[in-house]
């Protein structure tokens, strides 16, 4: 193999763009599957209501949720669920937690389902990881 050759594959391999690591990291699995994983995990919901019709969705998925600081902090912290509003199950969802504006993010606790934090909207990295922070007692909430 020539000298050229490594060197144009290094370099691919040094300019190729990666997707940040830390980005926020939603489940493939539906509702129900997470809730018990979050219920083992002794973890919060995160689920964010979303259209691919919604520019503001969009800003939050392009803008807010590849934040490492804050991608780190949910996928630490919180069991997460991307669901689209117009597909059967965010449908069904979107009207059991009453959700007509979007992006809605729900935090729920998984045991009783009770709506901890809801809120609507774009919302920049930084606030939205101070919104979550402010939320969460050092010990947990409320039995996680």
């Amino acid at each position: 193999m020539s000298v050229r050759i490594l060197i144009l594959i290094t370099l691919f391999g040094f300019f190729r763009s990666e997707p940040a690591l830390a980005q926020v990291v939603f489940s493939k699995s539906n509702y129900d599957s997470l809730r018990l994983d979050a219920i083992q995990n002794k973890k919060l919901l995160f689920v964010d209501f979303t259209a691919v019709w919604c520019r503001p969705c969009l800003e939050m998925d392009q803008k807010t949720f590849v934040d490492e600081s804050l991608g780190t902090y949910i996928n630490h912290q919180f069991a997460t669920l991307k669901t689209d509003i117009d597909h059967p199950e965010g449908d069904s969802l979107r009207k059991q937690f009453t959700v007509f504006q979007y992006p809605t993010i729900l935090i729920l606790n998984p045991y009783t389902e009770e709506v901890v934090l809801r809120l609507i909207g774009f919302k920049p990295a930084g606030i939205l990881f101070d919104d979550l922070k402010a939320m969460r007692r050092p010990e947990g909430y409320p039995e996680l």
